[in-house]
């Protein structure tokens, strides 16, 4: 049976390149050029635009007053405790608290060194042309769910590419906004590739951690997959079913985000030899902070989605203490497009937004969001693009020299097939 593909569902043509232009290039401009005229505009049909970087800021920061409008979406996808869909209530922070606990700041390294492991050995067992989304960062990401999570990944092909396919089509189901009943089939469709999984890999660590003794090694020890850390610890605060909610967020958070920013980060790359040229001489200098700022700066460039969406918990005013010319009265119930993408090229608070300057000292890139939500794997996937950039620059990615796999296929949002030129490393020195 055909598992669960994004790809086949979306084959490339006409139809796909226009999806892409009304998203990627169309709507972009529009909020942008609409940013320019007001940072709020209040549509017909209980809709409101959020364009302005210090109203997006507000909107984010005010998670009582605007709440998140994805409790349907959770229920089509049978996912109760997903922490980017959930509101600001005790229950929330039980849930992200305990996330926490069992993904924490000191795993950085481990993450940092399967990602160098898996890309270097790909690179130095390929050809000199790869796929930097299919053949690079899905495998890459996938190595991650297996051996830091905990995750086994079915090593069918066809159920593989579909545990990967389900988990993005998911994911991008919940950020699509208000519910179409189209979408939710698919959805369903979709996520039925990914729980088997989850809860495959929750049976096998329950049963191999039965003996434990139900305490964990500690902070210290942290080559204990987040699966394994998590029964072999105190399990009172974490029920089980939390507990699988929150490996599909975590895994069906990073997966997503990280292959659009891999694919989008690397289209900067190609397509400016300003941003190529500095990334290069952070990667030439070993200097990991300056190589994560051109990563980011590509990305507030080039950003994984035109808007996320809010819903007024009633009559709020936004720009409470600017002069009354500068608020914003939105209704009760409006349902918000906020758009980071155009906050972070607001003219009035990002200088010369338009340019390629990872050293810029206006307007602070949002690109893991804004306070409430902001991205709790922020660092985790910090260290994957690091380690997966720093081993792509250092081969001299460049455009293939053969023009015809010089055009990029995407899937609505998402970057699928991304053809690279690249120096074959010597696999003795590449890991």
């Amino acid at each position: 049976m055909a598992g669960y593909s994004l790809g086949e569902q979306n084959p490339p043509g006409l139809k796909q390149d226009l999806v892409f232009l009304a998203l990627n290039t169309l709507m972009p401009k529009a909020f942008r050029l609409v940013g320019r005229v007001t940072p709020i505009l209040n549509g017909p049909k209980s809709f409101t635009l959020v364009t302005g970087y210090d109203e997006v800021q507000e909107v984010f920061s005010r998670p009582k007053d605007f709440e998140v409008p994805f409790e349907k979406h959770m229920e089509v996808l049978r996912w109760d405790n997903f922490l980017l869909a959930m509101q600001d209530t005790p229950r929330y922070h039980h849930i992200h608290s305990n996330t926490m606990r069992l993904w924490h700041s000191g795993d950085i390294e481990w993450i940092a060194s399967i990602t160098r492991h898996t890309v270097n050995e790909i690179l130095a067992a390929g050809t000199g042309t790869i796929d930097v989304i299919q053949d690079v960062a899905k495998p890459v990401l996938l190595a991650i769910v297996e051996q830091y999570y905990g995750v086994p990944v079915p090593k069918d092909s066809i159920k593989r590419q579909s545990f990967f396919d389900g988990n993005l089509a998911a994911s991008g189901f919940v950020f699509t906004g208000p519910l179409r009943e189209s979408l939710a089939n698919d959805a369903r469709a979709a996520v039925s590739a990914v729980w088997p999984v989850i809860d495959d890999a929750m049976d096998a660590a329950r049963a191999r951690n039965a003996d434990s003794s139900g305490t964990n090694s500690g902070p210290s020890d942290h080559r204990v997959s987040v699966i394994d850390r998590y029964f072999q610890g105190d399990t009172d605060q974490f029920t089980e079913d939390e507990m699988r909610s929150s490996l599909l967020a975590m895994i069906g958070g990073y997966l997503p985000t990280d292959t659009n920013a891999t694919g989008r980060v690397m289209q900067v790359l190609m397509k400016r030899p300003e941003a190529m040229r500095y990334v290069t001489e952070a990667v030439r200098n070993g200097d990991d902070d300056q190589l994560l700022r051109g990563v980011l700066e590509a990305l507030r460039l080039n950003y994984i989605i035109p808007m996320l969406w809010r819903r007024a918990a009633g009559t709020q005013l936004v720009g409470d203490g600017k002069p009354s010319d500068d608020r914003y009265e939105v209704g009760g119930n409006r349902i918000l497009a906020v758009s980071l993408q155009a906050a972070m090229f607001d003219r009035r608070r990002v200088e010369n937004p338009k340019a390629y300057d990872p050293d810029r000292r206006t307007g602070t890139p949002m690109v893991y969001g804004h306070q409430f939500h902001y991205c709790v794997g922020a660092a985790i996937s910090n260290a994957i693009l690091i380690e997966m950039f720093r081993a792509l620059v250092s081969s001299r990615a460049r455009q293939p020299a053969d023009k015809s796999l010089r055009k990029i296929r995407w899937v609505g949002m998402y970057p699928w097939n991304m053809c690279i030129d690249y120096d074959v490393p010597n696999p003795r020195e590449s890991y």
